[in-house]
């Protein structure tokens, strides 16, 4: 068979408590879900297999469906966990260990995304985005997450040209996926400002504006969107109502400041 070997139902069953409580002895899955998994086991059919052919690596031992993927679900909510509890350390761990499991468990990659990106690591973060852009295809938030991380690594790389298309890509395929978020359409615009790519900033920024007509911030973004292009008109009718929007208390915004960018 290729060098995979099938082994008897009570050889799988020693073999997944053995993996299982190997995981819980890493702090990667509770003791609670171990036990649901095992029950679980009794019942899945399992195939395992021990490497040797080309398909294992390392002789690594691999549980396919569906305990699987329960015991993957259970090590990504542990490591959601961790991050509340502000250890990364724990929670990459239990990420990988998800990911190890059922490697298309794209809520894993996301989180592992996550832990990277607040660590600053965004090429590597960008690397767990896209699997989980992937395997998630239809999630905007992780689609959205991408193009941020993606901004971010653009803004310090020396090869800002060809990482600035991918974020704007993620955003669109973002967008795709909730074409009447007004917060995601900001969020687009403000990092095609930051990149330089104006004409997809303006896109993006009167979209926003179109969908929240009352958001100070987009007014003030598409003003300085259409002074990044030289239509100082534009700027300064985008920048006036922006002003005018200050007139509630509850925006917060300085007035003054405002008043500044639309001055000759």
């Amino acid at each position: 068979m290729g060098g995979r070997t099938v082994l008897t139902a009570g050889s799988r069953m020693r073999s997944v408590a053995t993996e299982m409580h190997r995981m819980e002895s890493m702090k990667v899955i509770p003791r609670s879900a171990l036990t649901r998994a095992l029950g679980l086991g009794l019942w899945a059919g399992l195939v395992m297999t021990v490497g040797g052919g080309s398909g294992c690596a390392g002789g690594r031992l691999t549980i396919f469906d569906p305990l699987s993927r329960s015991m993957s679900r259970q090590s990504a909510s542990s490591g959601e966990a961790s991050v509340q509890r502000h250890d990364s350390d724990a929670a990459e761990r239990q990420f990988r260990s998800a990911i190890r499991l059922n490697p298309k468990n794209g809520d894993a990659h996301a989180g592992l995304a996550r832990v990277l990106a607040a660590r600053g690591d965004d090429a590597r973060a960008a690397e767990s985005y896209r699997s989980a852009v992937k395997f998630a295809p239809s999630n905007p938030t992780y689609a959205a997450e991408f193009g941020d991380c993606l901004g971010r690594w653009a803004l310090r790389s020396l090869d800002r040209r060809s990482i600035a298309p991918a974020a704007m890509r993620a955003y669109r395929h973002a967008r795709t996926l909730a074409p009447y978020d007004a917060s995601l359409a900001l969020r687009h615009g403000v990092c095609a400002m930051r990149l330089e790519d104006y004409a997809e900033a303006l896109k993006a920024l009167r979209d926003a504006v179109e969908m929240t007509p009352e958001s100070v911030e987009a007014r003030i973004e598409l003003s300085a969107a259409y002074d990044a292009i030289g239509d100082g008109v534009s700027a300064r009718r985008e920048a006036a109502e922006a002003q005018r929007l200050t007139s509630s208390p509850t925006t917060g915004v300085d007035r003054a400041a405002i008043a500044g960018d639309v001055e000759d």
